[in-house]
């Protein structure tokens, strides 16, 4: 059966399907070669969808893609890469569930718990950009640790700066409707912090139970980025956080 998104690619970008022995899948996956055409052909597209979301301008934005896993640093849970100011890369590995959560049947989305979407990944890493955008608009009133977080010296605040940009960029792909996460998360930490359900999955659900009371997103986001971010302990312990925050 063929797959909601290739029948809206032929609708709407015939010619991508015309050429012969051509696929988007690969056993059901999208193939490395799909992955880097629907990007760079829909690019702007994808972009243009992302601000009107988040109801803002990305000033700068520039995507491609390459296979990741050949990179220095490499984690295998990687889906993609940002580089200052506005630079991303989306990885061609053949690790995605399908192009879009839309994508989907109705019986696999129910069934479905994954941040691994191509569009997901773009909005994502789209997030970063406008995370960096957004410090840089703030300036002065923002806690330093945030603008710093990369060379900042306590490993508690650093942990908790880059949690808390990453948990952003889930938000904003899941608030879309781009990948599926639980309507709960229970961290299960044992001394390993660095996984993608504590990275990824419970930071999305931490910074979900804040800007879920904003209308606007961006709002939200300046609210977080005026305080300290959590320790470790305020992570295990969100409504110390949390008191921080809406002080």
């Amino acid at each position: 059966m063929l797959r909601y998104l290739t029948i809206l690619l032929l609708i709407l970008y015939p010619e991508l399907i015309s050429n012969e022995g051509f696929s988007y899948y690969d056993r059901g996956r999208p193939t490395s070669k799909g992955i880097e055409r629907f990007v760079l052909v829909n690019e702007h597209q994808l972009a243009k969808d992302y601000m009107d979301f988040v109801e803002d301008t990305l000033y700068y934005y520039h995507m491609w893609v390459d296979d990741l896993s050949e990179y220095m640093e490499y984690d295998s849970i990687e889906l993609g890469r940002y580089y200052f100011p506005g630079d991303i890369i989306i990885t061609n590995e053949q690790k995605y569930v399908d192009y879009a959560v839309d994508s989907l049947s109705s019986f696999r989305r129910s069934l479905t718990v994954s941040n691994q979407f191509v569009k997901g990944c773009v909005y994502h890493e789209l997030t970063h950009i406008w995370f960096q955008q957004i410090l840089r608009e703030m300036d002065y009133s923002v806690s330093p640790e945030h603008n710093n977080f990369r060379i900042y010296t306590p490993r508690d605040r650093d942990y908790g700066a880059g949690f808390i940009e990453e948990g952003i960029c889930e938000y904003v792909a899941h608030k879309a409707g781009e990948i599926i996460y639980p309507k709960k998360v229970v961290p299960n930490i044992d001394n390993n912090w660095d996984t993608y359900e504590i990275n990824y999955q419970y930071a999305e659900y931490f910074v979900r139970q804040i800007l879920d009371r904003y209308e606007n997103i961006k709002e939200g986001i300046k609210m977080i980025l005026r305080t300290p971010p959590p320790t470790k302990e305020e992570i295990l312990n969100p409504e110390l956080y949390y008191q921080r925050v809406f002080i």
